[in-house]
């Protein structure tokens, strides 16, 4: 039996998921503050959304002007 080595990705490709896997760690991170912070302060809950919205939007229009959407 022939078996096909998975096509190998190119470096632009693995630097795209590295980027990915950090965007997704950090919205993670993000997330855990927002509900431990809901407890403690309500305006430290506000700005940990910010930045969460502020994140996302900074990641769609990249993802807009790579073509990616």
């Amino acid at each position: 039996m022939i078996r096909n080595k998975p096509p190998k990705e190119s470096p632009l490709t693995q630097a795209a998921g590295a980027e990915f896997d950090r965007l997704a760690a950090l919205i993670g991170m993000l997330d855990y503050l927002i509900v431990e912070s809901r407890e403690i302060e309500p305006l430290a809950e506000y700005f940990l959304k910010m930045a969460r919205l502020s994140l996302l939007e900074a990641e769609q229009t990249r993802a807009d002007v790579d073509g990616r959407n």
